[in-house]
């Protein structure tokens, strides 16, 4: 792998795993779909989540707190 494939994958396996333990406890969880953008000045990281196949924004996942907070560090880049 390339450097910047490597660098990719690291991020992927980072996120992946941060968005299992944010949607942990929550029922029927079918997928989570992570999205990242960086473009200058700004990067952005969210998870969207299929619930009984509905895909949600994390504060609407029934079963997990859903606050402000708890969303924004999910999120922080």
């Amino acid at each position: 792998m390339s450097a910047g494939s490597d660098i990719l994958a690291g991020l992927f396996a980072a996120w992946t795993a941060l968005a299992e333990e944010f949607v942990a406890g929550a029922p029927d969880v079918r997928a989570l779909y992570i999205y990242a953008s960086s473009e200058r000045g700004m990067t952005v990281a969210n998870l969207y989540v299929d619930q009984r196949g509905s895909v949600r924004h994390p504060g609407r996942v029934d079963g997990i707190p859903g606050d402000t907070a708890r969303v924004s560090r999910l999120q922080i880049c």
